[in-house]
């Protein structure tokens, strides 16, 4: 993978920053509801298929 294709911002991304991000509620992320139904509808459909197996 070429360096264009990789966002230099996920390298400052480490285990410890998302853990804190999700314990103290960092960050909120508002997804408009044309993305979010089909998006959800594909999510339950993974986690439904994840029990299953």
């Amino acid at each position: 993978m070429t360096d264009a294709l990789l966002c230099k911002n996920m390298k400052k991304t480490t285990i410890q920053t998302l853990y804190e991000a999700l314990r103290d509620d960092k960050y909120k992320i508002e997804v408009r509801d044309e993305i979010a139904k089909p998006a959800r509808k594909a999510l339950d459909l993974m986690m439904k298929l994840s029990v299953e197996s």
